[in-house]
């Protein structure tokens, strides 16, 4: 049981953030059974506080659209924050980002309805640049 503990422990956390549940449960399902381990939160208001107490996740995936807090005021708050500048986001939607009027950086967009194996693809990319990175830090 221990080394199943440790097994989790390793494995890279994702952190989804969309108020679709379905949306959320099918990832968490796809995603897990590709070795990652995965948060959900239901809209940008939980995922800040989330992201205020916890370790950063190696990726997030964000959807725009949702009530409380949208993802373009998660986007907004990520690029303020020293600790989560850098934090991959792929966003997740209908609408394209980078045609919006604010400009913020992200690593990814994901034209809903999302193609399972290009999004996969894409997060093992972010996963794997952003190990290098933090292995990069740590040598120096």
């Amino acid at each position: 049981m221990a080394s199943g503990i440790h097994e989790i422990a390793r494995r890279p956390k994702l952190l989804v953030v969309d108020d679709d549940a379905d949306i959320r449960a099918s990832l968490r399902d796809i995603l897990e059974e590709e070795g990652f381990s995965v948060v959900e939160m239901p809209d940008g208001e939980c995922a800040l506080l989330h992201l205020e107490h916890d370790e950063p996740p190696a990726v997030m995936l964000l959807d725009l659209m949702m009530p409380k807090c949208s993802g373009w005021e998660v986007l907004a708050a990520c690029r303020k924050s020293e600790r989560l500048r850098d934090l991959p986001i792929i966003v997740m939607s209908a609408m394209d980002p980078r045609a919006s009027q604010l400009r913020v950086s992200i690593a990814a967009h994901v034209t809903k309805p999302i193609s399972v194996t290009s999004l996969v693809e894409r997060v093992k990319e972010l996963v794997a640049a952003s190990a290098s990175k933090r292995n990069a830090y740590r040598a120096m």
